[in-house]
């Protein structure tokens, strides 16, 4: 074996001592304390079939996606979350990309005759255009949505925590394939997820249908999106709300914000500071809360404890 091949084994096999190992238990420290040599390894189990690779060559030969990746766009949000957690496309769903902003009349001159509506939204405080189109193409409708960013080699924190708001947003499809996306920080330092894996974790979370909320909830629009991924049976990792322990622990019991008795089959919330409420009472409260712009620090109604908003959904 050459000099060269040994580097590269000597390198893998740091790697995986480093980053992969398992921490073991109390008992198997005490069994592998005679083995150094021993390296238990994590294994990641994604819930992915042999489907999968058929159906992401498909977003490739799309008409609509080939378009987009060709031109150096970058897919991401519920569309691609949709592949993962079910190991298939659903074209039905919005197709978010972002792209360079240079590549925009080159991107709708490829899409000419598809497009038959097109609306557009202006932020240059994070240098950013959002363009929503309409298209059509084999009888098949597609909504797309293309972020065109003025720096797309430098996306930075701001875009982050507008446009992906669950960690599983940075799970995102190029034309070199698929990856966890990097951005800047504002200190302009390159920003990932804090894991060793971060595409692994992201695959993970997304086969166990967990998120976690990465910014301040402060529109409408973000709530609703993560309201619609709890009521699809999806976890909040970020939740800080105390499971119940039973069926109906409040049965009888007022809630202290419509003041009217909690019911035997309608849900309840429980906060830290152990006040309890209907749900819808609660979401209720929450939305009210963000349409009168309050920030995204809300109080508990009755002893007026301090919470962030995607700690209580």
């Amino acid at each position: 074996m050459s000099s060269n091949q040994n580097n590269i084994t000597n390198s893998h096999r740091v790697f995986m001592d480093t980053y992969l190992r398992q921490t073991p238990t109390s008992s198997e420290s005490n069994k592998n304390k005679n083995d150094k040599n021993k390296i238990s390894l994590k294994t990641i189990t994604y819930g992915i079939d042999s489907s999968m690779s058929k159906d992401l060559n498909s977003i490739y030969t799309n008409f609509i996606c080939s378009t987009l990746l060709k031109n150096d766009c970058v897919l991401f949000g519920d569309f691609v979350i949709e592949f993962f957690s079910k190991n298939k496309l659903n074209f039905a769903m919005t197709i978010c990309a972002y792209g360079d902003a240079s590549f925009k009349n080159i991107i709708e001159r490829d899409l000419y005759g598809k497009i038959y509506s097109k609306t557009s939204d202006n932020f240059p405080t994070f240098g950013y255009v959002k363009y929503k189109y309409k298209c059509i193409h084999n009888s098949q409708i597609y909504d797309v949505v293309i972020y065109y960013l003025n720096y797309v080699q430098k996306i930075d924190t701001s875009f982050v925590k507008e446009n992906m708001i669950l960690n599983i947003d940075t799970l995102v499809v190029s034309r070199n394939g698929m990856k966890s996306l990097s951005w800047l920080n504002q200190e302009s330092e390159v920003h990932n997820l804090d894991v060793p894996l971060p595409f692994g974790q992201l695959v993970e979370d997304i086969s166990k249908n967990t998120f976690y909320i990465n910014s301040k909830i402060k529109y409408f629009s973000q709530l609703e999106r993560v309201l619609s991924f709890l009521k699809n049976g999806w976890f909040n990792a970020s939740s800080q709300l105390i499971k119940q322990t039973q069926s109906q622990p409040y049965l009888g019991k007022l809630c202290e914000i419509c003041h009217e008795k909690i019911g035997k089959n309608e849900k309840t919330i429980t906060m830290k500071c152990k006040h309890f409420f209907h749900k819808d009472c609660w979401l209720e409260t929450i939305k009210h809360h963000i349409n009168n712009n309050s920030g995204d620090i809300i109080n508990c109604p009755t002893c007026r404890k301090t919470y962030y908003i995607h700690e209580v959904v």
